[in-house]
């Protein structure tokens, strides 16, 4: 639910679950929409750090991969000249082209850039400068949201291949399906 009317949302939420109201992020009309179509129903959403935890959840093996920073940077320099070398810019503008176009879809790492570069606003000597920085960004919140989460079974790579995760991801499903704790 977004609402054209934010504002309006706001106020009836504040109505409705001021505790909510106050905890929210009142530049973010969707999180507003959701929030006060949970308190039209009576329900709250769950409190902000309690999403992960074991009581809020099903029996879930969590397992997240890791890697030294230098070797995801030059990993993410090399997917970014790899895409781009794919067709990257095309396959966004073709996309930023079609109807339809979500606003979810326009999150996509890439798609502000390519916009800044119809516009004139960046030159396309920046372009993957600004590709791997924004990927680098959401790589480091993603690695912090992995290390705050309880439960978590990190798989370090080092500058191993991706299919030298396999080993350590079975034996944590199989420790998992056979009721054990995993390593």
């Amino acid at each position: 639910l977004v609402t054209a009317d934010s504002g309006a949302a706001l106020d009836e939420l504040r109505l409705r679950a001021p505790d909510v109201a106050d905890r929210i992020d009142v530049r973010n009309p969707r999180r507003i929409g959701r929030a006060l179509m949970l308190a039209r129903t009576g329900q709250t959403a769950p409190p902000s750090d309690g999403l992960w935890t074991a009581q809020t959840r099903h029996p879930t093996l969590i397992v997240g991969v890791s890697r030294p920073r230098d070797v995801l940077d030059r990993l993410i320099a090399s997917r970014v000249e790899r895409e781009r070398g794919d067709g990257l810019i095309a396959e966004l503008e073709h996309a930023l082209d079609s109807p339809g176009f979500s606003r979810g879809a326009a999150q996509i790492i890439g798609v502000k850039e390519v916009r800044a570069l119809r516009n004139g606003d960046i030159p396309a000597s920046e372009m993957s400068t600004l590709l791997e920085t924004r990927t680098r960004k959401l790589a480091r919140a993603q690695l912090t949201w992995m290390r705050k989460t309880a439960h978590v079974h990190e798989i370090d790579l080092g500058e191993a291949p991706a299919v030298d995760g396999l080993h350590p991801l079975q034996a944590l499903w199989n420790a998992a399906e056979a009721g054990s704790k995993p390593e």
